[in-house]
């Protein structure tokens, strides 16, 4: 009898948990509203005359125009039709602009941080410096909510740390800079993170440093960009992200009137619609180009979406398969998880083994910080599925499923074995370390193509001054130029993980134009190392393919003919730019990243002795 209850017990709980699954299987999020005009009751903030139309960003009624905004809902209306009645009701009603303010501050970072935060908040309610009031409300995205904008606030979005290690480019000392002062919430010892960032501010105004970064940075979201042009229009805090910008400016807000001409100002751009999307970069729903809104930034830099969708090579197969930016990165990635990193791969939690798994187990759907892989479940029958933003279940194939050579002969010879177990992979003589995935991110094999501008270079011409975008002070025009190699493009060293990745080579030639106009080329030296201060970063290309590369990319040939591919691809170079060690394993350059390397002279050794099959 008990035998019979516990069977009954255990088909049930079996049962209880397929239905579990399917509901989950099945479930629909509702689908995100379009906007719809505002519902709660606005005053006089919307009215015939005024703001008639306007598309209500929370798509509910119980927040008003200056809960967000601030403002005065009770300013009367005229009763007549005079403009200057209008007029007078308007500045009864808005929080005046400050005397002298110009658009081009809106792209400064020191500009913005001394206009009254009233205006401020009237203009953006969502940026940085005044979210804690607005957006960060313990009840909306504050402590109650997960703490979201306290976190934005220390995140690599917010900061920019990770781009202030490009002053190892300029011969000056690398150090934990940021767009802004921050401190730690608490003393922390997470890999990777600091207590503290110090202000970009605290280089010194002539320095060449300064000069760079006073007119590079701008994908960050403590600002406007400095430039209105094409592909580049957004906000600036939350809204940055959430608050959708078409990339001529352009609105179509039933309220506002569209203008016409390519050339726009930033006091004549508008969201695309007044409304904030959950996930920023599905905007397709809108009818604009899917992830244009995370395209606004990440197009420059290291050109993670042109690699994406296969720009420089093939495109990425998540994005082949309908994912985007968001089915991946989790919200640690995008908001920060509180801690301040000085690092971007540090600050990045997802891991291809976080879903595909290793050689020697299947995927623990966990994040490199132990938390779990959003959506991504295992079915009753031991396949793992991701459940996508459209709502789809797609199927995520396990690394160790690859290791059987009667079904996957060339993954199994490939990946190996990295233990001594038995019958997967293919024998060895030696049983131990010979897995390509020992040492070797994901990336380093499964790389489809990527920007690598080894020949770009930066034009600083002192003829010319600009504002900084960090201080508003004057710096030396700087233009860039960064052609890309053709392929191949792989560029092998190791990275803070201790694992071989493909890396990114930073411009590192500098032109200056003197004020008599005359050139002088020159490549910086580090003041730590009195090496080149070549900037070589460790990257994760996004051009992730189902088919590895060649074999013969890294390897030699039995006739060597691809002996160039091979010594740049392990950085022994090619005489020209691409150099990043000696063949004992010495460094002739300098790596923006700390605990980034060439390779060692025994990897070097293992690779170069290797002669793979014509």
């Amino acid at each position: 009898m008990a035998m019979q209850r516990a069977k009954v017990w255990r088909w049930s709980a079996l049962l209880l948990a397929a239905l579990l699954f399917v509901f989950w299987a099945h479930r629909r999020e509702a689908p995100e509203r379009l906007p719809s005009p505002l519902q709660a009751s606005n005053g006089t903030c919307v009215s015939a005359r005024c703001h008639a139309g306007m598309d209500d960003p929370h798509q509910t009624d119980m927040l008003r125009c200056v809960d967000c905004h601030g403002g005065n809902p009770d300013a009367p209306e005229p009763k007549s039709d005079d403009p200057k009645a209008w007029l007078a009701m308007m500045r009864r009603a808005h929080v005046a602009m400050p005397k002298g303010v110009t658009e081009k501050q809106m792209g400064i970072v020191a500009s913005l941080d001394r206009l009254p935060s009233d205006f401020i908040r009237f203009v953006n309610p969502s940026d940085l410096r005044v979210a804690e009031r607005t957006c960060g409300q313990a009840e909306c995205h504050g402590i109650l909510r997960g703490d979201v904008v306290r976190r934005v606030k220390r995140s690599l979005h917010a900061t920019l740390a990770g781009y202030s290690l490009l002053v190892a480019q300029t011969g000056e000392s690398v150090d934990t800079f940021g767009i802004h002062r921050v401190t730690a919430w608490k003393p922390t010892t997470t890999a990777g993170a600091v207590n503290e960032l110090r202000h970009f501010g605290a280089l010194k105004p002539s320095s060449l440093a300064s000069t760079l970064l006073g007119n590079c940075i701008q994908c960050h979201i403590q600002a406007y960009p400095p430039q209105p042009q094409k592909g580049a229009f957004r906000a600036s805090g939350c809204a940055a992200c959430h608050m959708p910008y078409a990339d001529d400016g352009k609105s179509k807000t039933a309220h506002w009137q569209p203008l016409t001409g390519a050339k726009r100002s930033w006091r004549n751009t508008h969201p695309f619609v007044h409304a904030f999307l959950a996930r920023p970069d599905d905007t397709e729903q809108l009818g604009l180009p899917k992830m244009s809104q995370c395209r606004h930034c990440h197009t420059q830099g290291m050109r993670v979406q042109q690699n994406f969708i296969g720009e420089h090579g093939e495109t990425d197969i998540h994005f082949q398969r309908g994912m985007i930016c968001s089915d991946c990165h989790t919200d640690a990635d995008m908001h920060g998880d509180g801690n301040l990193y000085m690092r971007q791969g540090m600050a990045v939690e997802i891991r291809c083994e976080s879903c595909h798994g290793t050689v020697d187990r299947l995927a623990t759907m966990r994040t490199a910080n132990g938390r779990p892989v959003p959506n991504l479940r295992r079915l009753p029958d031991g396949k793992f599925v991701l459940r996508t933003h459209d709502q789809r279940l797609r199927f995520v194939p396990q690394v160790i499923d690859t290791l059987d050579p009667t079904k996957t002969p060339k993954a199994a010879e490939a990946h190996g074995r990295s233990g001594i177990r038995k019958g997967i992979g293919v024998a060895q003589a030696t049983l131990k370390g010979f897995s390509h995935l020992d040492r070797l991110e994901c990336s380093a094999c499964h790389m489809g193509g990527m920007f690598q501008p080894l020949r770009g270079h930066f034009l600083v011409d002192k003829r010319r001054s600009v504002a900084s975008t960090l201080t508003g002070t004057p710096v030396a025009s700087v233009t860039q130029n960064f052609p890309s190699e053709p392929p191949p493009q792989l560029l092998l060293g190791i990275n803070h993980r201790g694992r071989i990745a493909p890396f990114i080579a930073h411009p590192a030639a500098l032109v200056i134009v003197n004020p008599d106009g005359t050139k002088a080329q020159r490549l910086p030296v580090s003041l730590l190392t009195n090496r080149p201060a070549r900037t070589f970063l460790p990257l994760a290309p996004h051009s992730i393919t189902k088919t590895a590369l060649a074999c013969h990319d890294c390897h030699f040939k039995p006739d060597r003919r691809n002996a160039t591919r091979v010594r740049r691809a392990v950085g022994l170079g090619t005489n020209t730019v691409d150099r990043l060690t000696t063949t004992d394993g010495k460094p002739i350059a300098d790596f923006g990243v700390p605990d980034a390397r060439p390779l060692d002279a025994a990897t070097l050794h293992r690779i170069l002795q290797v002669i793979v099959p014509p």
